[in-house]
């Protein structure tokens, strides 16, 4: 299913558009615009758009009921109410059909229109769902409805006139109690539920009498404590607050008078200092019961999580609710509010537990906190254990959080889910070349996208008018003259990529035609292949990423289309078929407009709203689908591919023959057949006398893979000498299969193989990989400016780390610069894959001397965090003494001839560390926070401030003595597995498990499905073999190996994936090992049996924030 962004909410008051019921075992949310209402299934699948029932009035408010599922929308004095509806659907076609509503267990779940009904007098403001098919439906009235089982007519049961309009008038959990409040008022009213009475016709009606509750100031919020499940028990409980800054608990002293409500606790909202008022979360203790039962099973991420856990344990006894306050600095206090309701016979306590900063909710909010509301709901799937919507006037954000993650030291909360967008009508959208999507309304409203986690935020507001690129009254001036010449009829849609256009005219609306341009080859005068959809084309684009192979979207009115280039050669007018499709009826009734590419999502607009499909549902690995043609064995991206895999031999003999076919080019009429190689050609293994003694299976694919013995010249010598003359002769012969890039890219192997060739018999085969690919990024960047430097890649680090040879790849990386620099050590990766300590102590003190003597004038600041990761001041002190030049030579010296071991200086490096970060002198602060001893201060400014992981990670390694210390294994284990998870490197993700030294978690993570952004490479084949060697096979090596042949296959290297499918030895999986082990959903028999267990640990330390005093100037 498609991610929608369906626009901002309905109303100001944004909680009125919003309403949440847990439903068979999962979170169902509905959410209205002016426009439309939107289901969806644990805030990430839309489920079902419902189109604007009410003509064209604007929808106001939305009730969702917790125990029937039934949906009621209003819209002035008119409300509707949509029905609930299921039925079973056969395993099978659960499975395989993705757009008939929403499998849950075999169960298809929509809702359909009910009945309507309407109120007399103002507007309705307010809906809430009571027992029984009961509706509260509140204006200048408190009017409630009942829906008959046997007719299914509603009948008004109750109605009360009020002095004026009400803000809102909510049932309680058990439909006994009413809270209502007017806009203005100061009286919260609490409405008891009395006997009901017959008339003398048998109809029954209801009735209500009702209490105050008084508040010193106007009342802004009112909430019911809400049980986790319905089948639950809860005291009522009402939240209220008012603009006084005072968040108020009222409830009941007496079981037999619930409606007697009473004052038991007030938390103040107001901030010690001017930035506006607090924002309040509560979370009821259900919830947080759930939440902690759920963590508690998965267990801490972690040392920091580890002491959340063992905080939260220590709270957590009795019946209790936990509440956040949130200011706009990020800052968040929680407090426990114990013995609140009847069913206690102690007095109701408040407790201040935790205290943090940085907590990221209202950071990107600039209006005022009194538009602000905050609520929390249980995740039940997945390893997050909490929901929190944070909503304001013009958008909804959902986050998620780990219970654990959230009460630590540094907050972590993530993007689930943005309710933001357009109110009006998308007339243009563009994809831009900076990663953004740009959209613009017949309202003239622009708003820029930016993907941030898999979602798409709003950036940047533009006044500027927007070009749309894709769909014009006449795109003819886009087409090439060549295609244009050729095109009889009038052209009425065009999309053009360097290589292919897209054409649809106007005698036939659905037909497209897919032209070659003749720039890229020899024109054929007719279109490589026609496409006919059913319905009219509106809109085409490309999906040009230069990481897939190219595919063209096409959208017709209810449908979206893409078409892949196929392998059929035979069959010239069925080069591009059809490889995926949706189909929008199912969701929506409007009609596409707009549709774009954006890093490997496809954007298409529908009326107000945009929706995201994401690469890895529409992106097929179907074999007979989408793979691309075969590309000639001498294609730069083939050679890659079989380098990748360690056949340095067969690269060079590929490039020595190409070197002779092109010399007698005149003679030679197909490149590809000149080129006809034999397998033993390309893949074998040439070894030395002593290991061919040993073995005889040169074809065995486990070749491939060994790690001991080094290529040595297949078939002819590849000299420096052949690799010129190839050189001189691609730029005098035009090869038809090579671009520009790939000649380049040519030239860049065929040097590196060249100069790899004498060093390959000292290292191994992950060294050479890792050294080809270094001295390609050194080649590529001289030739480069300094705004498009060349990096290795996270494969290259993972070879390197991998390497038995590692002193040897150091000799060749420090010859290989003048001076090695934190740049050059970086660009290198030194510190990401050198494992032997003495090896790495000797990196660091060449880096530091280095760095202090890189510039004109000797600085010791610069070396400054090197010494002192070293723990080598006196060696820095000697330094700064002979700097007497540098303008705080003096200060300085005298400053670090104490003894830092003392506690005042401690204390005086700290305060001057502070004070660097205030003036942004980020690296030099961190050097001071590690003069006093302070190693996570400093790595949190390298990550922060300087923004430089690999610094990190280096200054940690070298301060710690193990590199499996506690802050480097935090860094490992948190920051770089993050980052894999947003960029979507696997390899990453697996680099920095095995550097912890967990190659199980390795194991799981380059078996099992990474993320929804995945970059995979084929390289991953060679990952899990040398994982298979240590942890033993997985149960999805079968999986594994398609996934890489398949993947092969769309960069068009069938040689390659033909040799592993045909020599592949696959090894039975070891059954019963500690990554075979899944964790169990929670179950709501689980957290009624746990939820009341006491857990009882040592009480432990709070964290609190530096005082302002730290960040004082310089203290010399």
């Amino acid at each position: 299913m498609p991610r929608v962004i369906p626009g901002p909410p309905a109303t100001e008051k944004s909680s009125k558009s919003i309403a949440l019921a847990p439903r068979h075992g999962q979170l169902y949310l509905a959410y209205i615009t002016k426009t439309s209402a939107f289901i969806f299934r644990n805030c990430t699948e839309v489920l079902q758009v419902i189109e604007q029932p009410f003509d064209d009035n604007p929808l106001e408010c939305i009730a969702f009921d917790r125990r029937t599922g039934q949906i009621a929308l209003s819209s002035g004095q008119d409300f509707v109410i949509y029905d609930e509806v299921y039925t079973f659907v056969p395993e099978e076609q659960n499975r395989t059909n993705g757009q008939t509503g929403v499998h849950t267990d075999g169960l298809n779940i929509t809702w359909t229109y009910g009945r309507r009904s309407s109120v007399s007098g103002t507007p309705i403001r307010s809906l809430s769902w009571g027992l029984g098919g009961e509706i509260l439906v509140s204006n200048n009235h408190l009017s409630l409805f009942h829906l008959s089982t046997q007719t299914q007519d509603l009948r008004n049961t109750w109605s009360y006139p009020l002095a004026a309009e009400v803000e809102a008038a909510i049932f309680s959990p058990d439909a006994s109690l009413i809270a209502s409040y007017g806009r203005h008022d100061r009286l919260v009213k609490v409405w008891r539920r009395l006997s009901d009475r017959v008339s003398s016709t048998g109809a029954k009606t209801s009735d209500f009498d009702f209490i105050y509750l008084p508040h010193p100031r106007m009342v802004d919020d009112v909430k019911w404590r809400q049980p986790l499940h319905e089948d639950l028990l809860v005291d009522n409980i009402v939240y209220t607050t008012s603009v006084d800054q005072e968040l108020r608990a009222w409830t009941s002293d007496i079981p037999h008078d619930s409606h007697l409500l009473t004052l038991h606790e007030t938390l103040s909202l107001e901030c010690d200092y001017d930035c506006s008022r607090k924002v309040a979360v509560v979370l009821d203790d259900d919830v947080f019961a759930w939440a902690l039962t759920k963590a508690t099973k998965r267990g801490p991420a972690g040392d920091e999580q580890a002491e959340a856990e063992t905080l939260l344990k220590r709270i957590s006894k009795g019946q209790f609710e936990v509440v956040l306050t949130l200011s706009i600095d990020g800052s968040m206090d929680a407090f426990t509010l114990h013995n609140l309701g009847s069913r206690n016979d102690k007095e109701s306590t408040q407790e201040l537990f935790f205290t943090s900063s940085g907590i990221p909710l209202l950071r990107d909010y600039r209006g005022s906190l009194d538009d602000i509301w905050i609520s929390a709901e249980v995740q039940r799937h997945g390893d997050h254990d909490l929901l929190l919507f944070v909503g304001c006037p013009d958008h909804i954000v959902v986050y998620e959080a780990q219970l654990f993650g959230l009460f630590s030291i540094e907050p972590v909360v993530n993007k689930l889910l943005v309710l933001d967008g357009h109110r009006a009508h998308i007339d243009a959208l563009l994809a831009s070349p900076e990663k953004k999507i740009k959209s613009r309304d017949v309202d003239e409203k622009t708003i820029t996208w930016k993907l941030e986690n898999n979602i798409y935020m709003k950036a940047i507001l533009s006044e500027n008018e927007l070009k749309d690129t894709n769909v014009s009254s006449n795109h003819a001036t886009m087409v090439p003259p060549e295609i244009q010449a050729a095109v009889t009829e009038d052209i009425q849609l065009v999309s053009c990529t360097d290589e292919w256009t897209a054409v649809v005219t106007s005698a036939v609306a659905g037909r497209v035609q897919i032209w070659r341009n003749g720039l890229s080859t020899t024109f054929s005068g007719a279109p490589e292949s026609v496409f006919f959809a059913s319905e009219t084309v509106v809109s085409m684009c490309w999906t040009t990423d230069h990481i897939h192979p190219v595919k063209l979207v096409v959208c017709t009115n209810y449908s979206v289309y893409v078409l892949s280039a196929s392998c059929l050669i035979n069959e010239a007018d069925q080069r591009w078929i059809m490889s995926w499709s949706y189909h929008t009826r199912t969701l929506m009734a409007q009609v596409i407009s707009h549709v774009v590419y954006d890093t490997g999502n496809i954007i298409v607009s529908v009326a107000s709203q945009l929706y995201t499909f994401a690469e890895e549902e529409w992106y097929c690995h179907n074999k007979s689908l989408t793979y691309n043609e075969e590309l000639p064995l001498f294609h730069p991206s083939f050679l890659r591919q079989l380098i990748a895999l360690g056949k340095f031999d067969g690269a060079r003999t590929i490039l020595s023959h190409f070197h002779d076919a092109l010399i007698n080019s005149s003679a030679v009429t197909d490149l590809r057949a000149c080129l006809n190689l034999t397998d033993e050609q390309l893949f074998s293994e040439t070894r030395t006398k002593s290991s061919q003694d040993k073995t005889n299976q040169s074809t065995r694919y486990g070749a491939l893979f060994d790690t001991g013995a080094p290529d040595s010249g297949v078939d002819g010598a590849f000299s420096s000498s052949k690799a010129a003359s190839l050189i001189s002769l691609l730029k005098a012969i035009s090869v038809a299969e090579l671009q520009d890039d790939d000649v380049e890219e040519l030239r860049l192997l065929a040097n590196a193989l060249v100069r790899i060739d004498p060093d390959e018999s000292s290292l191994d085969l992950m060294g050479r990989r890792f050294y080809m690919s270094y001295i390609i990024m050194q080649e590529r960047n001289a030739n480069r400016s300094s705004t498009e430097v060349s990096q290795l890649t996270d494969e290259d680090v993972l070879w390197a780390s991998k390497s038995e040879k590692q002193d040897i790849l150091l000799t060749l990386v420090k010859s290989s610069v003048t001076s090695l620099t934190w740049q050059a050590a970086k660009a290198a990766k030194v510190f990401l894959w050198l494992k032997d300590r003495t090896a790495l102590l000797q990196v660091a003190e060449i880096v530091a001397k280095a760095e202090f003597l890189k510039g004109e004038a000797r600085d010791p600041v610069a070396a400054s965090i090197w010494y002192q990761a070293m723990h080598k001041k006196a060696t820095l002190l000697s330094l700064w003494r002979i700097s007497g030049t540098h303008p705080e030579h003096n200060l300085t010296t005298k400053i670090l001839a104490n003894d830092f071991e003392q506690s005042k200086w401690i204390t005086t490096a700290n305060k001057n560390a502070y004070a660097l970060v205030g003036r942004r002198r980020f690296e030099y602060a961190a050097a001071w926070f590690l003069l006093a001893g302070s190693l996570k201060d400093a790595i949190q400014v390298c990550i922060r401030n300087v923004a430089d992981l690999d610094l990190a990670f280096a200054i940690a390694r070298i301060w710690e003595d193990d590199h499996r210390g506690v802050v480097t294994t935090s860094i490992l284990d948190k920051n770089y597995q993050d980052l894999a998870r947003c960029s979507g490197s696997r390899v990453l993700a697996c680099w920095a498990s095995e550097f912890a030294g967990k190659f199980h978690e390795s194991m799981q993570i380059a078996t099992k499905t990474f993320g929804p952004n995945t970059r995979d490479t084929p390289a991953l084949i060679s990952v899990y073999e040398d994982l298979r060697r240590r942890t033993g096979p997985s149960a999805n090596e079968r999986e594994i190996v398609k996934y890489v042949i398949g993947l092969l296959e769309l960069r068009g290297c069938h040689r390659i994936s033909r040799y592993i499918a045909r020599t592949w030895e696959y090894q039975a999986p070891t059954y019963g090992s500690s990554q075979q082990q899944t964790q169990e959903e929670l179950t709501l028999e689980d957290y009624k049996a746990k939820k009341r267990e006491v857990l009882v640990e040592a009480p432990q330390a709070i964290y609190q924030e530096p005082t302002m005093d730290s960040f004082a100037a310089f203290d010399f």
